[in-house]
């Protein structure tokens, strides 16, 4: 009885590396299952072009340190492309004033194309626009 004891126990011992490492390479597998993919790069979104947000009836204004008015945009309809980040308005009229309030300055258009940092925008269709001479 004690030698096939003693017989199995050294068949385990002998198969007992082997065993350990299955056992282990399967702890493995499902633990790289079970994390997030913390290497892998977000899934690439597909580009679309359409836009988030609306605006209807608008006005906004811009004011200086002063409190004095220095931009004014106003349209029809804007939407927002989150893709581009571009604003593009219908109908717009786009006035402003330099720092002193000397000169006024007023644009429309039926379209205008607005970049993230509203730093260039692009009028479209019939662009009318009226600097008036600073004044002395």
């Amino acid at each position: 009885m004690i030698a096939s004891i003693r017989r199995s126990l050294d068949r385990l011992a002998l198969y007992l590396p082997a065993i350990l490492m299955a056992v282990f390479a399967l702890g493995s597998w499902w633990l790289v299952r079970s994390l997030p993919n913390l290497l892998n790069e977000a899934p690439v979104k597909s580009a679309r072009y359409e836009p988030d947000y609306y605006l209807e009836q608008f006005s906004v204004k811009s004011f200086d340190k002063q409190g004095r008015l220095s931009r004014e945009v106003s349209g029809h309809r804007a939407k927002h492309y989150p893709d581009t980040d571009t604003l593009e308005i219908s109908n717009v009229t786009l006035r402003s004033q330099n720092a002193n309030g000397q000169r006024d300055d007023m644009f429309s258009a039926n379209s205008m194309l607005l970049n993230s940092k509203t730093s260039e925008y692009e009028l479209t269709g019939q662009v009318r626009g009226v600097i008036s001479p600073g004044k002395p």
